[in-house]
Parts: structure tokens; C-alpha cells; sequence
């Protein structure tokens, strides 16, 4: 079979799980358990030492953005990719554009699966709240940042996520990618472009809104008398 028309590896084992379901030696319900240990949605529960619980987000102050930024990688945790993308500012999702928030969040699933966030330190100035926090997996803890600001209504929504960059250029490359030339080995141009545009998608909305506040604020010009 030609490289580019493999099957992955997970689904050319799942394939060979459900034939031996009806054609393999051993009982049925053996094999049902065995098929269910190593299947696709079992790899996809968090590790549970990563898991972000009920009992973690309900430390923080009820109200406080340490509790949504908890809620906000349970909910990425268990794969509720669109409550997750709601935890960002409307303008920001304008910005992105739904679908493409969506698909980036899900494709960095594997990063909050196998890591939790331990919280360095929380530095809220009025309505806008900096959170420093460690990235930490098995292997490494990753410094890292994320800031939020409070809504009209009191809800905490997500300004700047820096791992949020990565996430847009990946998939955003991979659907151009996959929409001009699928079956090429290497990222074509046009796709690397698009990737790179992506990436500056969320720099650009805070450029703007930081411009707009300045506008806001500064002091009439000086006409003279």
C-alpha cells in the first residue's frame, strides 16, 4: 500500500480489535474488555494524575479567574472543545473565527491530557487578571501565561493565550494543507503562509484593542482660544 494511503496506526488496531471480537480464540467478553483497555477512547481519558477535578476548581474563590482558568483546562481535558472556546473573548473569537478556534483547540488535545497547570501566581489589576502558571507533564514544567479580563456580567473570558499562537498556526496550515494538496510529504507554501497569518491572529486583535483604548483616552487636541 502506497505511504500516502496508510492507515494509522490506531485505527489499524482498533480494525484487528473488532475482528477478533467475532473471530478470535478466547471468550467474548475477554476479549470485549481487552478491546475497550486499549481502544482509541480509552487513550483519550486524561492521565489521572493530570486530571484537573471538580475538587481543584472549587478551591479558588468562587468568581475568581484561578477558578475559570481551572474550569477552562478541565474543559479542555475532557475534549468540550466548544464550551472551551467560549472561555474567550467574543471579539477574539470574531477575530480567529469559530471553527478555526475549535479545530486548533482540539488538535493541541494531547498537551492537556498529559499535563495540569500548577498555579505560580494570580495578578488581578481591576478587570484585567495575569495568571503565571507551570505547564507541567511527566517529563517537564513549562513556564507559561494566560490573561483574562472580566466581562459586563462578571465572567471571566480569555484576552491572550501564548499557547493559543502555536495552536492556530498548526491547524489553520493543516486545513490549507489538506484542502490544495493532501497528499503531499511537505507543507506546501501556500499552507506555511497561512499557518504564519494565523499565528498572529490573537497579537493583532490585542494590538487593536490596545490602540482603541489609547484613542478612548487621549485628550482632545488644543484649538487655542
Amino acid at each position: 500500500m502506497p505511504a500516502d494511503l496508510r492507515l494509522p496506526a490506531w485505527f489499524t488496531s482498533l480494525a484487528v480489535g473488532v475482528v477478533c471480537l467475532s473471530g478470535c480464540g478466547g471468550s467474548a467478553d475477554d476479549e470485549a474488555r481487552e478491546l475497550a483497555q486499549n481502544s482509541v477512547i480509552a487513550k483519550t481519558n486524561p492521565v489521572r494524575e493530570f486530571v484537573v477535578s471538580q475538587a481543584d476548581i472549587a478551591k479558588p474563590a468562587p468568581g475568581s479567574p484561578t477558578r475559570a482558568f481551572l474550569q477552562y483546562w478541565a474543559n479542555l481535558q475532557f475534549q468540550a472543545w466548544t464550551t472551551a472556546a467560549r472561555t474567550y473573548q467574543p471579539g477574539l473569537r470574531r477575530v480567529v473565527g469559530e471553527g478555526l478556534l475549535i479545530r486548533a483547540l482540539e488538535g493541541q488535545g494531547p498537551t492537556y491530557l498529559s499535563s495540569r497547570p500548577e498555579i505560580v501566581s494570580t495578578t488581578t489589576n481591576g478587570k484585567q487578571s495575569l495568571i503565571r502558571y507551570l505547564r507541567r507533564s511527566a517529563k517537564e514544567a513549562v513556564p507559561s501565561s494566560i490573561t483574562w479580563e472580566r466581562d459586563p456580567n462578571g465572567r471571566w473570558l480569555i484576552s491572550y493565550d501564548p499557547l493559543l499562537n502555536q495552536a492556530l498556526a498548526e491547524r489553520r496550515q493543516l486545513d490549507v494543507q489538506q484542502s490544495l494538496d493532501p497528499l503531499s510529504q511537505k507543507p506546501i507554501p501556500a499552507a506555511a503562509r497561512a499557518g504564519q497569518s494565523a499565528r498572529k491572529l490573537q497579537s493583532q486583535y490585542a494590538g487593536a484593542r490596545e490602540a482603541a483604548r489609547a484613542a478612548s483616552t487621549a485628550a482632545p487636541a488644543d484649538t487655542g482660544p
